[in-house]
């Protein structure tokens, strides 16, 4: 048993105390997921995730539950149990059990009529009366090897079923974690996979779009108002997405897009399109029938260019994004 020194209890009270005051700092509740990345963040020995937080804050991006999830997910989550290689498994034993009890259930069936037949030759041969009760002791126990061999074959259908019953929920709780809860689109997990898929079979193209002076909104109008103005512009950008184009939401109000760069030479105006029907949005608060300020979002465009990284791809799309910003906002700026 590891003994806890008084140094090392006085270091957790710091990073405790340090961790509740970022949590003040950012303004979101306490939760178990919100307090770790934050102890996590005081500790400074996590070095992934001090580099998002510090590229995060030299952004003055909002820091809110979301963007701690997201942290907590990447850098600070152990990597998930195979779920699908377990159900894999599981279905090969059940079908290998139920293959061998088809196999030996003809065998069963022949031996049993042998046995039948065997102790008819034998009472038709007369042979003495006390052989008889341990024949039919045999008849009877291989009698009863059936019947549970039937019972074993019912209890193994129904367990195939219920494996199968199991994979599909399985499957679903696997493309809820890939998606973003508020807006449905692909989190970084469903991007990730992604990627997987296609990184290495042809240029990408991505555009970072951001939400303008989002600050504000929250600020004014409170956290609810401002994840419902985070869904309405995910759905401008979901219409624009399809099965080659990918809608992410990357951070608390920051959304990609990622796609094959054939299917910008499709789509040229993809970007374009999205920032004009999310200014053209007309939003009343339900509560108090107070009109929404317009809302408006920046984007920059990037090209994968020979051997960049996607997380290369990223930043200069990221640098594009903020050149629109700087330009006055509301606007579409392209990578050199």
């Amino acid at each position: 048993m590891k003994i806890v020194s008084r140094d090392d209890i006085k270091s957790a009270k710091r990073y405790g105390q340090v961790a509740l005051d970022l949590l003040d700092t950012w303004n979101v509740p306490m939760s178990p997921i919100n307090y770790g990345v934050a102890y996590e963040i005081a500790k400074g020995k996590n070095k992934s995730l001090l580099a998002a937080y510090k590229a995060h804050t030299s952004k003055n991006k909002l820091i809110d539950c979301f963007c701690l999830e997201q942290w907590q997910s990447q850098y600070l989550q152990s990597p998930a149990p195979q779920n699908d290689k377990l159900i894999s498994d599981l279905e090969k034993v059940v079908a290998g059990v139920h293959e061998q009890l088809e196999s030996n259930d003809g065998s069963v069936d022949k031996y049993l009529e042998q046995l039948t037949d065997g102790i008819e030759q034998i009472k038709q041969a007369n042979i003495g009366d006390e052989l008889l009760p341990v024949v039919d002791s045999l008849l009877s126990a291989s009698r009863l090897i059936k019947w549970q061999q039937k019972e074993l074959k019912e209890q193994l259908a129904q367990s195939k079923n219920e494996t199968s019953q199991l994979k599909d929920k399985l499957e679903q709780i696997e493309q809820q974690i890939k998606k973003d809860p508020l807006t449905g689109l692909l989190n970084r997990r469903g991007l990730d996979e992604y990627l997987q898929k296609v990184q290495d079979t042809t240029p990408l193209l991505t555009v970072a779009i951001d939400i303008d002076r989002f600050k504000s909104i929250n600020d004014q109008y409170g956290h609810l108002i401002g994840d419902i103005v985070i869904a309405k512009v995910a759905e401008q950008i979901r219409q624009s997405s399809n099965t080659n184009i990918k809608a992410i939401r990357y951070g608390g109000e920051e959304f990609l897009l990622v796609m094959p760069q054939s299917e910008f030479n499709r789509y040229p105006l993809v970007a374009e399109d999205i920032r004009k029907k999310v200014s053209e949005m007309k939003l009343v608060s339900k509560k108090s029938q107070q009109k929404l300020p317009a809302i408006t979002v920046s984007a920059g465009v990037a090209r994968q260019q020979k051997d960049e990284s996607f997380e290369d791809l990223v930043a200069r799309a990221d640098t594009a994004l903020y050149a629109a910003k700087n330009a006055g906002r509301n606007q579409v700026q392209y990578a050199k």
